[in-house]
């Protein structure tokens, strides 16, 4: 794709569930905490290969470690800091550490225990969403050791939502339905499934069909168990909204931050849609720097997660003429047309779904083509 400028990015798509819980704060990536020498010993042959912070109990710190005297203490202060915990000591001394700074699956760090010998590393809390069995799996690797996951569906090699959604980046009607799907799973109870026939052909679609293959899909059901869908009026217990619709924005000077978030909600609920499904906005450099789309994105990505992309006048104007122009617009920008062939470049060269013009502002809205890259 032509040369484009991300004005906003909060979050990567791997860390995409662990940002919805920390979008005002950075966090740091890989903690060791340790209590002993032999610990010290561990976590320096890991750190040698991962990135990450050493803190060591003072009695045997050395100079390139945090100290610390109290492990509660050390562990509330660190908790909301990282990504990931790791803890060289025994687990019942963990379990009591992190106890009171427990929230919930969707918000806590993976945290993971490793004996004083180095013979067991242990996946004790975020598996999934965290990323903890993945991690445990890593360090295991690297210490010769044996990686201890006890998640039901890794046990019994079966399908794990909760890891299928974090992996495409899709967001949840109901976290608390996650837990019900999953056990619907290990018990091999029948399921129904939807899927929109326009997402038929992304990736996330076949893998759920291959991974789930005695479920039934279909859509004439009155209710599902799961659907996978970019709309709002799908009856299904539990319903994903992966991020494939993006917006094009064209707006005179005078719009307000009010009046762009006023009818892009406008859009979205007359067609429909669900804004969970809102993966970008773009509009052309120019506009994409007013303080109007600035605080629009922040609003949406704090939200829903949405990201911006500005387009340059040589980006856009390849793709132009694909759409009708203006000369007004040309005149005022330098290319003939804005909403159209931003949110046409932003879904990979997608297919429109609904075009709108308002006073003062233009929307247009796009389906990810599910051939190629996106963005």
């Amino acid at each position: 794709m032509n040369l484009m400028v991300v004005i906003q990015s909060y979050m990567t798509l791997h860390f995409i569930i662990l940002l919805e819980r920390r979008k005002t704060k950075v966090c740091k990536e890989l903690a060791i905490v340790s209590i002993s020498n032999n610990g010290l010993k561990i976590a320096k042959k890991i750190l040698s290969l991962i990135d990450g912070d050493l803190y060591c109990l003072s009695k045997y710190a050395k100079d390139d470690c945090v100290k610390f005297e109290n492990l509660s203490e050390i562990t509330e202060r660190i908790f909301k800091e990282y990504k990931a915990l790791v803890y060289i000591m025994a687990t019942g001394i963990v379990v009591r550490s992190i106890a009171k700074v427990l929230n919930n699956k969707f918000s806590d760090p993976a945290v993971i225990v490793i004996d004083d010998g180095g013979n067991f590393v242990v996946s004790l809390l975020s598996g999934h969403f965290g990323g903890a069995n993945e991690l445990t799996l890593r360090l295991a690797k690297i210490l010769n050791a044996t990686a201890v996951i006890t998640t039901a569906t890794d046990v019994h090699n079966k399908f794990a939502i909760d890891v299928y959604m974090k992996k495409y980046g899709m967001l949840v009607n109901n976290y608390k339905l996650l837990k019900d799907f999953s056990v619907s799973v290990l018990n091999d109870n029948s399921m129904r499934i939807y899927i929109d026939e326009e997402l038929e052909e992304f990736e996330f679609s076949r893998e759920l069909t291959e991974r789930l293959s005695k479920a039934v899909f279909d859509r004439f059901f009155q209710e599902y168990d799961l659907s996978i869908t970019f709309r709002d009026y799908v009856h299904s217990k539990l319903i994903l909204y992966p991020k494939v619709l993006h917006v094009g924005l064209g707006f005179t000077s005078k719009v307000s931050y009010e009046d762009l978030l006023n009818k892009i909600n406008y859009i979205f609920k007359k067609n429909k849609l669900s804004l969970k499904s809102l993966k970008t906005i773009s509009s052309i450099d120019r506009k994409a720097e007013s303080e109007s789309f600035k605080h629009l994105i922040s609003y949406m990505n704090k939200k829903y997660l949405v990201n911006a992309i500005s387009y340059r006048v040589e980006d856009i104007k390849p793709y132009e003429d694909k759409f009708p122009t203006s000369d007004f617009v040309r005149r005022t920008v330098g290319v003939g047309s804005v909403a159209r062939p931003c949110a046409y470049l932003s879904s990979n060269k997608g297919k429109e779904l609904f075009y709108e013009k308002f006073e003062g502002i233009t929307v247009s809205l796009f389906l990810e083509n599910p051939k190629g890259e996106s963005w």
